[in-house]
């Protein structure tokens, strides 16, 4: 019997729960439930590197698996193993935050890299416009190895499922198994062939993006020379490997997918985190300026094959020139007389780059988000709401009596002497400015439109119900103008009726409505999914570039989603009054 926490859908596997999220309501949800459940704990971890706090790192899961149950809902297949296309999301997500006030809430590391890289990247400038984008080499934000992730796509899903939860993520083999539709036995007996033919797949996509018709000609002598166990070497290879970057860097990566899998296929197909991720990595902590590869076990694993490279190239013609040298494993020797920016290959330039970028931004970054530092406890996407507080100066500043000459036992003045000047006229009091109101955060409270200065209503006599229209209105008391941002689920809840939530429709052309807030676990998830900036901009996550906007400043007025333009209709503060 199933236990109740594991559920119906258990024992199948993840191509099959795919299929299910394209069923009915009734069906999707617990095929979802189901991914949640055995990809969430890994996805959560891999987000708390990529955002600054707990809150931040849940928002970037929940968005992350709404945008990817969305797209399968539309009809889109996940590239390659679910878990690893749902890191790929967080990324995604975070590229998106990275754009707007949500990049305060990011790793400083990874932030300096999506900076790095945003003129670079491939993903299309509408990648959260109104239709998802599909996955692609390199991933939504660029940051992942396209050689890499070509490869792996080419293989066939099982084995696919094999690398990524057998070796990267070391599941068990039962659970590997459950999630790629096989035997204990047949995952335990596959690893090592899945290995071979990523490797072979890697090299022959490496060779095919830097390599010549000489250099394809070497290729199956680097894999015999790399080859594990078996290992066969050629004079002509090493004479080719002193004068050719395309096959050194090629005999270095697959030295490093031989001795090292777990941790370079990691972060190839990441591209940001991945060595640390891996849990073999561990130069940067929670996201900082040395990740992405030149740190920790992944960097010295890659060196170290490097290094292998420089001495079969130094073993073979150029050996009596270098001389005799030594190559201890994880060690990195430069070749006599190599240009190292010239052998590396772009991404590793951009990876040198982006780390220094990182390591000159990091300082700032720190002092800036020190004087917003999130606050503690869960459901907090933005500071609590607390009623503005006004300084206002009570005591008048008068100016104290002038002093006299006889405040001190003085000379009686003479008559001709002239009196004592007037007071200086007292100073009035300087006017203190209030603070701005700030957004709307975790508790209820009104939500203000900056330009109208209406609420956020339901309309009047409107019983909640799924469909039921926002608007805005006098603010007042009632308690449908009370509404809060649970950042734990990604959704702006109402008060009055506090199972429902703002809906987005699924649709920029359409207006605001409400919806029961625990569909933002279904299929349609990312219809209720919704995040506040520090401005009070409220972008939907269909289309984060897009924010709630009212149609005119007169009460009633439904809400549009419009492109977000900083105007003060766009911005919304939260109001004094108490729920």
């Amino acid at each position: 019997m199933q236990s109740a926490v594991q559920g119906v859908h258990a024992q199948a596997p993840d191509v099959q729960l795919t299929d299910l999220l394209r069923a009915n309501a009734s069906t999707a949800y617990p095929a979802l439930r189901e991914l949640r459940r055995r990809h969430r704990p890994a996805v959560l971890g891999y987000a708390r590197l990529c955002g600054i706090g707990e809150n931040s790192a849940r928002q970037l899961t929940a968005q992350a698996f709404a945008l990817a149950a969305h797209e399968v809902k539309q009809g889109a297949e996940p590239r390659g193993t679910w878990r690893h296309h749902l890191l790929l999301h967080v990324l995604r997500v975070a590229r998106a935050w990275a754009a707007d006030a949500r990049c305060g809430r990011l790793a400083p590391g990874l932030l300096a890299r999506l900076d790095a890289t945003a003129a670079m990247a491939t993903a299309p400038d509408g990648l959260f416009g109104r239709e998802a984008a599909p996955a692609h080499p390199g991933g939504p934000t660029g940051l992942a190895d396209p050689v890499m992730v070509a490869a792996f796509q080419s293989l066939p899903l099982r084995l696919q499922g094999i690398i990524w939860y057998g070796v990267v993520e070391e599941e068990p083999d039962p659970n590997t198994a459950v999630y790629v539709g096989a035997s204990s036995d047949e995952v335990a007996q596959l690893k090592e062939s899945a290995l071979n033919a990523m490797r072979r797949a890697w090299l022959n996509s490496h060779l095919t993006h830097c390599g010549d018709t000489r250099c394809r000609g070497y290729g199956r002598l680097i894999e015999e020379a790399v080859r594990p166990g078996y290992a066969r070497h050629s004079p002509d290879l090493h004479a080719h490997l002193a004068d050719c970057a395309c096959c050194s860097t090629a005999y270095a990566e697959l030295t490093g997918l031989r001795d090292s899998p777990r941790e370079v296929l990691a972060d190839g197909l990441l591209g940001w985190g991945g060595a640390e991720y891996a849990g073999r990595g561990g130069a940067f902590a929670g996201g900082g300026g040395t990740a992405c590869g030149v740190g920790g076990a992944f960097g010295r694993s890659r060196r170290a094959g490097r290094a292998e490279a420089d001495a079969h190239a130094r073993s073979g013609t150029n050996a009596e020139a270098a001389g005799p040298k030594s190559v201890h494993p994880g060690t990195y020797t430069a070749a006599a007389g190599s240009d190292e920016a010239a052998d590396w290959w772009p991404s590793r330039r951009l990876v040198l780059v982006s780390v220094a970028v990182g390591v000159a931004l990091a300082p700032l970054l720190v002092l800036l988000l020190s004087t917003d530092s999130e606050p503690a406890g869960r459901g907090a996407m933005l500071p609590p709401q607390q009623p503005p507080v006004t300084v206002t100066a009570t005591a008048t500043v008068s100016a104290s009596p002038a002093p006299t000459m006889s405040a001190k036992p003085t000379k009686s003045a003479k008559p001709s002497e002239r009196p004592a000047p007037p007071p200086p006229p007292s100073p009035s009091p300087s006017r203190t400015k209030s603070p701005a109101p700030p957004p709307p955060g975790a508790h209820f409270t009104q939500f203000v439109n900056a330009a109208s200065g209406l609420c956020l209503d339901l309309p009047p006599h409107a019983y909640p119900q799924n469909g039921t229209d926002v608007v805005t209105a006098p603010c007042s008391s009632s308690p449908t103008q009370r509404w809060r941002v649970d950042a734990d689920r990604g959704v702006i809840q109402s008060y009055a009726a506090p199972a429902y939530c703002l809906d987005s429709r699924g649709d920029v052309d359409k207006t605001i409505g409400i919806w029961t807030c625990s569909s933002v676990d279904g299929p349609n998830g990312l219809n209720l999914t919704f995040t506040v900036d520090t401005h009070g901009t409220i972008h939907p996550a269909i289309a984060p570039d897009h924010a709630v906007t009212p149609y005119s400043e007169a009460p009633g007025s439904l809400l549009a989603q419009l492109p977000s333009a900083g105007r003060a209709d766009q911005r919304w503060t939260a109001g004094t009054a108490p729920a």
